[in-house]
């Protein structure tokens, strides 16, 4: 920039002086002009190179580190590659060392073991026989038990189907001494009742369950019903039924 200015001042002044014969003078300040152009292209080119030089060097600088660093790296790798294995080599041996105490043990307490099952054995093999002496015996003291109670359970069956069709005709006798027959009525008929009673034989509903013939009768045999209130109980408590169906014929 200076030159620049030096040689637009020289110019400036020289501009009062054109009619002089100075053109020597001229064409020095042209090649001063040239000079100093090639001489800042000079000087840029070497800011240049110099630039590149400590990039190439900042570079470099940064493959070093990064190898040394690799390197390094690597070295612990390798370290701890080492101390896993020796620390594999020492736990397979230690866990060697155990399976061979283990086996020792296992071969002693097997020995040990086969004399005890030897003499368990003969021990069992004779309470075995008198076990199966006493089972025998008390299968066939429990089969003859289990005849008994059947017979006796078909019995009570018996009688207890008995009882219930005694038990459920008692009922319908019962309503049927507290029926009254309406005039024109058929002189016969049946129909299904249906009775909800409570435990001492309190009537809870009735429902027929099938028309008597028509609404009159229908009426009669359920007024009949509700007379009948309590209904009489079995003598045999188990073939009370709650829900008591029957037919009803005049």
């Amino acid at each position: 920039l200076g030159v620049h200015v030096l040689v637009a001042a020289m110019l400036f002044l020289g501009l009062p002086f054109e009619s002089r014969p100075e053109k020597p003078i001229v064409i020095m300040q042209g090649v001063f002009l040239d000079t100093s152009r090639a001489q800042l292209a000079e000087e840029q080119r070497i800011e240049r190179e110099r630039r590149q030089a400590a990039e190439r060097q900042r570079r470099a600088e940064d493959a070093r580190k990064k190898a040394e660093a690799e390197a390094e790296r690597e070295a612990q790798e390798e370290a701890r590659r080492r101390a896993a294995a020796e620390a594999a080599r020492e736990q397979a041996e230690a866990e060697a060392r155990q399976q061979a105490e283990a086996e020792a043990r296992r071969r002693a307490q097997e020995a040990a073991r086969k004399k005890a099952e030897a003499e368990a054995q003969r021990k069992a093999e004779a309470a075995a026989r008198k076990a199966a002496e006493e089972r025998r015996a008390a299968e066939r003291q429990k089969q003859f038990q289990e005849a008994l109670a059947s017979e006796e359970q078909n019995l009570q069956r018996a009688r207890d189907a008995d009882d219930r069709s005694r038990y459920i005709s008692a009922i319908a006798q019962h309503v049927r001494r507290h029926w009254s027959r309406p005039a024109g009525a058929l002189d016969a008929f049946s129909c299904r009742v249906r009775i909800e009673q409570l435990r001492g034989g309190q009537i809870a509903s009735v429902k027929l369950l099938d028309s008597c013939g028509n609404s009159f009768l229908d009426a009669s045999v359920e007024h009949a019903v509700r007379k009948s209130d309590p209904l009489p109980l079995p003598s045999n408590e188990r073939v009370f039924e709650r829900i008591v169906i029957f037919n009803f014929e005049p």
